[in-house]
């Protein structure tokens, strides 16, 4: 499908949490009240280091930290936790703008497979985006490089006629390391931040 009139890029990559979507405010501290001991910090380590490459099961990651520390709280009222986010209507609504205007657009994301199939049945992004790229069904995540060849060969489109936005400079620098066009997005500019760097690369209506 051929670059709009505005733009060469033809491919847009979009992060999710940060970008389409956010945890509800008071995540972090919700879930580090469900412990005696335990830490959301730690969670997340554990979660980044096996959960997110799809090594191992979430539930299975939470149980034997719960375990460890002998935490009586359940495996899936904690996992249930990673489940409390906002979508961001006005950011898919902008998704959609620039899919109109001929230019494909998909999710590349870091998510654990738990996680993964809540948004699923909950988020609606089939109806928003092109396809979907997850780090739990790829094997590799962001900010490995070798997460950015993996959808590059999977939306058959070159490097530099693709934008990707995400909320972590880290991955920003990684896809542009294989010359990609990537943009840092602060969460705390929601779909305002999103619109302003759609704008700037001509594709949205100004």
């Amino acid at each position: 499908m051929p670059a709009t009139a505005d733009s060469p890029i033809k491919a847009v990559l979009f992060d999710c949490d940060g970008v389409l979507q956010w945890p509800v405010a008071g995540w972090i501290e919700g879930i580090d009240a469900l412990m005696e001991r335990g830490t959301f910090a730690e969670l997340d380590r554990r979660e980044q280091t096996s959960a997110v490459t799809g090594q191992v099961p979430f539930r299975d990651v939470v149980a034997e930290y719960l375990d460890e520390l002998g935490e009586t709280v359940e495996v899936d009222v904690l996992v249930a936790e990673w489940h409390k986010y906002d979508v961001w209507a006005d950011s898919l609504a902008l998704v959609d703008q620039v899919r109109e205007r001929g230019v494909r657009c998909y999710v590349a994301s870091n998510q654990q497979s738990d996680r993964l199939a809540y948004m699923r049945d909950h988020n609606g992004y089939e109806r928003h985006f092109d396809e979907q790229f997850y780090s739990c069904e790829l094997g590799v995540a962001k900010p490995d490089v070798a997460f950015f060849t993996t959808v590059l060969r999977g939306i058959r489109t070159p490097a530099e006629e693709t934008l990707f936005i995400d909320d972590k400079q880290a991955n920003v620098d990684a896809a542009a390391s294989v010359q990609m066009i990537a943009e840092r997005l602060d969460p705390r500019e929601g779909p305002d931040g999103l619109r302003r760097i759609l704008l700037a690369h001509g594709l949205l209506d100004g």
